[in-house]
């Protein structure tokens, strides 16, 4: 039980710590699908991470420090006499009694086998119409490629296996891939699964659609809560940005010996430029050479910039735009005192009242460059032939 908690607690950190550099793209994969930012296949996307974050955690992690400690693991490697674990199950209630057994390392270790797959079971089954097969062949593929990366070594990467690799575990992870299959189409016909947005697109066949599944079209007057969220997008890509920057500037700068006896992480040139190649890059150069002008936060909730008399979107009213948005972001990133910041606060609360107040939604930065927001319906992908989606845009 211990070593289902160290998994557990394993799985929790891992999330927190990838969870913030794939919430860009978590949810552009909502608002393309969707139009919108769907509850319930936000969840669903959030849960697939964090469950194949778990999986590696259980079945892969923790990595021996080295080699000799892969090696000495006793009983490591392939065990694939058919019924083993099963066998040994039944040795051991015949010697312990039915109420021993129930809580011994032996039975724990087999429903813990089954479990772990029925997450993917109930994502196929609820999810989408496909048949269980489709679920016992994805349970299948899973557990051999645990299986395999546990008795090679981890693909050859350690001279030994570390873990054991069972061919009853593959009985046993499919079986809870089917059995989580019957229980996804159980909460299917009570919770069924949004409808995805398509113009003029029929029902598959089998699934319930709901009229609130479908997003409402309006004029192209995006909410306040979807302007935000493109914001706190932007901010996040900056911050990770920044922190990538900046580690690449101290690994060349240490490599190549540019600092001298002082602390690199204060050093001026390394905070310049983890802040401006960000900037640069993701409020400057991205929007200019996009068409519909947005920036990655942007695009990730279906909005783009247009002019409201239909005009151009000129280059200069872009940068006017941006650094009226960021200007006080980039004044306290300069100087975090308590002045910058309540400069930031105000403006940031100036902006979303602006927005609140105004029939056309349009920001402090929009007024003055003369250009405003809309939100556009998702775009066929390129992977899919689909019928053309209309100009008519969406509210999220």
């Amino acid at each position: 039980m211990r070593v289902w908690g160290v998994h557990a607690a394993t799985a929790v950190l891992l999330f927190a710590f990838v969870a913030p550099l794939l919430l860009v793209p978590m949810v552009g994969l909502v608002y393309h699908r969707y139009a919108r930012l769907a509850p319930l296949p936000s969840l669903g996307v959030a849960a697939a991470i964090f469950y194949a974050l778990t999986l590696l955690a259980v079945t892969i992690l923790p990595l021996p420090a080295d080699q000799a400690a892969a090696c000495s693991h006793p009983g490591a490697g392939w065990h694939l006499v058919p019924f083993r674990a099963f066998a040994e199950a039944w040795t051991v209630a015949g010697k312990v009694g039915p109420v021993a057994f129930l809580t011994s390392w032996t039975f724990l270790q087999l429903v813990m086998n089954v479990v772990l797959l029925i997450p993917l079971g109930l994502l196929v089954g609820w999810r989408s119409s496909r048949p269980v097969w489709v679920a016992a062949a994805g349970g299948l593929a899973t557990s051999l490629t645990i299986e395999m990366a546990q008795g090679s070594g981890l693909f050859g990467l350690y001279d030994c296996a570390y873990r054991y690799a069972e061919f009853d575990d593959i009985l046993t992870n499919t079986a809870g891939a089917v059995i989580g299959w019957f229980i996804g189409r159980a909460i299917a016909r009570r919770i069924p699964w949004p409808t995805r947005f398509a113009a003029e697109q029929e029902p598959e066949p089998g699934r319930e659609t709901r009229p609130e599944a479908r997003p409402e079209t309006r004029p192209e007057r995006p909410r306040v809560g979807r302007r935000v969220l493109a914001v706190l997008l932007d901010a996040l890509g900056f911050v990770l940005t920044s922190a990538l920057v900046q580690i690449v500037v101290l690994l060349l700068a240490q490599s190549f010996g540019w600092f001298g006896a002082g602390d690199p992480y204060n050093d001026a040139a390394v905070i310049a430029s983890s802040t401006v190649i960000p900037a640069l890059i993701l409020f400057v150069v991205v929007p200019l050479t996009r068409s519909d002008r947005a920036t990655v936060g942007q695009v990730a909730v279906l909005l783009t910039v247009r002019a409201p008399d239909a005009g151009s979107v000129g280059r200069r009213r872009v940068l006017l735009r941006i650094a009226l948005r960021w200007w006080t972001v980039l004044v306290f990133i300069a100087a975090p005192e308590r002045r910058t910041g309540l400069l930031l606060v105000a403006w940031i609360v100036a902006e979303v009242v602006t927005v609140a107040v105004r029939p056309d939604r349009r920001s402090l930065p929009d007024l003055v460059s003369g250009l405003t927001l809309v939100a556009r319906p998702p775009r066929p992908g390129w992977w899919r032939r689909t019928r053309r989606v209309g100009d008519a845009a969406l509210t999220s």
